[in-house]
């Protein structure tokens, strides 16, 4: 089943990924954080834009676990991967 995207807040997507474990759900957000880092968005004479990506990821069904973890992964210097 392929995943859901909700728009969470203004900064914040919850993704579900139905039928996956903690690994998976660990793998796929590492492939996105790696994906979002090795793209810039080119701005014109102002040069590229680089991302990052605080994720925070729960294999339960308690969401406001994962909610919280982008902020756990912000706190630690960003750019990172917090299981909830």
């Amino acid at each position: 089943m392929p995943p859901e995207q909700i728009r969470w807040s203004d900064e914040e997507f919850l993704i579900l990924l139905p039928d996956n474990d903690e690994k998976g759900a660990v793998a796929a957000s590492e492939k996105l954080r790696k994906a979002l880092t090795a793209h810039p968005v080119e701005l014109g004479k102002a040069g590229p834009v680089n991302h990052t990506g605080s994720f925070g990821v729960a294999v339960s069904r308690l969401i406001a676990r994962a909610d919280k973890s982008p902020y756990m992964a912000k706190e630690c210097g960003r750019n990172r991967i917090v299981l909830a």
